[in-house]
């Protein structure tokens, strides 16, 4: 998987306080968009904080996890489940 560039904490700031600029000049839709740009702040900040290679460590996919409680796949149906005949 490709790695993504995030822009900075500068830019994201920047287009926001822009957005609510054109809001005063523009059109008060752009309120909205400055917000949404504002809440991504800390979204990307969790990102470097907690970088997803760490999780990669704690937790692989492709890595099967098996545990004992779980019955056999291919385990027999006793005679005393509600089973039709058609299935078993």
């Amino acid at each position: 998987m490709k790695k993504i560039k995030f822009p900075s904490t500068t830019i994201l700031i920047l287009g926001g306080l822009g957005a609510f600029w054109l809001a005063q000049i523009a059109n008060p839709g752009f309120n909205p968009i400055g917000i949404m740009i504002f809440l991504l702040i800390p979204i990307l900040i969790y990102e470097v904080l907690y970088p997803e290679s760490e999780l990669d460590k704690l937790y692989d996919p492709g890595k099967p996890v098996s545990t004992e409680d779980e019955e056999p796949v291919g385990e027999k149906l006793s005679s005393s489940e509600l089973v039709s005949e058609d299935t078993a």
